[in-house]
């Protein structure tokens, strides 16, 4: 009895792990599948990872590695491997149970592979084999599109056996669905249809951009053309429409296309949303933080030609750059910026594409319809309401234009006077620069606070005391102090000018060099009658070098003093002679 129930439930674990593997990994029956849609062969594939990326199909057909394929057990739309420098090898088996022979098409729809290998065989013999991917000429495409598609021809009542290899430097991701052969031509031609669309949109409103730009003449506009274009460089490489129409011979650009092009389009538009919302004055930190993405997404064009490794980075810094676009357009609502309104509704669209985009690369949502073409999505959107701040901004413009001319014409009958007054104002400007000049070249001027700090000097007084500007300025008078006058003096002097007075006299400095010199001076005190009530604030001090009248002075006065002396001796001369002349004759 108990061999009976161990028999029973040995069984039914048998059952049921033969349905799991008939469910994952097994074969599909072509001729079972609906042919109006695609079937996702996620869960039927078989998949094994060449760390040594140099396996060939003969290898992985081998019996220890052949046992190494391992289902992948996963219900998404697609595989997705991320950055991996592994090569990655799928298995599917095919079988028709039909008494026709059916046309099938498997498609990848990820135009960002490499190498993509495609084997296809049939009763263990390769009767089809495919070496496609980016990087090989476009002309080895089994079906002549932008993605991948292998077209198969299954003989009734037959099974085959297909392998892929997969190998790239970019998101490794197989979203590998099985189409019935009209269903994939229509969806081909409904996708294409949908570029078109997305791509003239783009060019219409780069024009758009392109005519305001020629006709309000801002680098705002020149951002936004800028923008727009570098947005259509960076979608026509994400969506392999590059490697098919644009550049076929330069699979480089396929590889660092959408980065390095999408790196060009965050620059530009952080850029223009520094100026738009005036984020060196309204948000001074955040502005900081832009101005180093920037300067990042300037320099990762070069880096990406010369290491791609930093790819992931890249992709995670994107990420981070949505969310500081919308941290400052929530910060400009808040600060009831006008654009910031635009801006916010605009960006936060490319914002949520660029997220879901960088989700999907690393893995972390499944692959659909919403997620492969987010940034397209929001990009579009993004353009739409782009185009309205463009218009509104142009419309600002023109209004402020019309009021402008209003404002124009009420004051056109003022311009002949204010044009007199402006002619006055220059004639006073050119009379001061010149009574400036004047006095600099032949005054010695200089300006003191209320404590006599000297606070401005003229040339002339630097050349005749022979300090600089730098030694003369901060300090006080007393630098120049010869010793000549007494204290008194300058007591005196201090006295007069504290009471208001205009204080005239020659005064005696000693240059830098110890010699003296003469300048008769006019200190002058400028009164503040605002705040001390008529006590002097400043005072200034205009003087005149009279050192050689001095001079002259002095050996004017020895030359009188030398010729007194001469005349008292030539008078005790006469005296003595007339004297001796007297004493001569008494003695006669």
């Amino acid at each position: 009895m108990k061999h009976d129930v161990f028999r029973s439930f040995f069984f039914i674990v048998l059952l049921t792990f033969s349905t799991l593997a008939a469910w994952a990994g097994g074969s599909v029956d072509v001729a079972q599948e609906n042919k109006s849609s695609s079937v996702v062969l996620t869960s039927y594939l078989q998949i094994f990872e060449d760390p040594t990326r140099s396996l060939t199909l003969n290898d992985v057909q081998r019996a220890e590695i052949d046992a190494q394929f391992k289902t992948s057990g996963r219900l998404e739309k697609s595989i997705n491997f991320s950055y991996s420098k592994s090569a990655y090898w799928q298995r599917l088996t095919l079988e028709n149970s039909s008494d026709v022979a059916v046309n099938r098409v498997i498609e990848i729809n990820y135009p960002l592979i490499e190498h993509l290998d495609f084997y296809w065989l049939r009763h263990a013999q390769q009767t089809q084999s495919v070496q496609t991917g980016y990087a090989m000429p476009f002309e080895n495409r089994a079906y002549k599109s932008r993605i991948f598609a292998f077209p198969l021809a299954i003989a009734a009542h037959s099974q085959s056996v297909i392998y892929f290899r997969a190998l790239s430097p970019n998101a490794i991701i197989l979203p590998v669905n099985l189409w019935e052969s009209r269903a994939f031509e229509q969806k081909e031609r409904n996708e294409y249809a949908f570029q078109a669309l997305y791509f003239g949109v783009l060019i219409a409103i780069l024009l758009f951009c392109l005519a305001l730009t020629l006709i309000v003449k801002e680098f705002d506009y020149v951002l936004c053309v800028s923008m727009t274009l570098f947005i259509a460089l960076t979608l026509t490489a994400y969506r392999g429409l590059g490697a098919e129409f644009l550049w076929p011979h330069f699979p480089q650009l396929t590889q660092v296309g959408a980065l390095f092009f999408g790196s060009l389009t965050l620059a530009t538009k952080l850029a223009f949303m520094r100026r738009m919302l005036s984020m060196k004055w309204t948000m001074p930190r955040l502005d900081s933080l832009t101005q180093v993405f920037i300067s990042l997404y300037l320099l990762i064009p070069a880096l990406l030609l010369c290491c791609f490794d930093i790819a992931k980075f890249v992709v995670i810094l994107f990420a981070f750059s949505a969310v500081l676009v919308l941290c400052v357009s929530v910060m400009g609502i808040l600060q009831k910026q006008r654009n910031a309104y635009f801006i916010c509704a605009s960006f936060s669209l490319l914002a949520i594409g660029v997220l879901v985009n960088t989700s999907l690369v690393v893995a972390l949502i499944p692959t659909n319809f919403f997620t492969v073409n987010s940034l397209q999505i929001g990009s579009a959107f993004e353009l739409l309401v782009f185009t309205l701040l463009l218009t509104d901004r142009y419309r600002v413009i023109y209004q402020a234009k019309q009021q402008s001319e209003e404002i124009l014409d009420d004051v056109s009958h003022k311009l002949v006077t204010e044009k007199e007054e402006r002619r006055e104002i220059e004639l006073l400007k050119q009379t001061y620069f010149e009574h400036h000049f004047a006095i600099d070249q032949a005054a010695i001027f200089a300006e003191t606070d209320d404590k006599g700090i000297i606070t401005f000097v003229n040339k002339h007084f630097c050349r005749i005391s022979g300090y600089s500007e730098a030694e003369l300025i901060g300090s006080t008078h007393n630098l120049l102090k010869s010793g000549f006058h007494p204290p008194e003096f300058y007591s005196h002097l201090w006295k007069a000018i504290q009471s208001g007075r205009v204080w005239r006299d020659d005064i005696c400095n000693r240059h830098k060099n110890g010699s003296l010199y003469w300048s008769n001076t006019v200190i002058v005190p400028i009164l503040d009658f605002e705040r001390r009530q008529g006590y002097p604030k400043k005072y200034i001090t205009i003087c005149f070098d009279v050192t050689d009248r001095k001079e002259a002075q002095q050996r004017q006065a020895m030359l009188t003093n030398q010729v007194n002396q001469m005349q008292k001796i030539e008078s005790i001369s006469r005296l003595t002679a007339g004297i001796a002349h007297d004493f001569n004759n008494i003695l006669s």
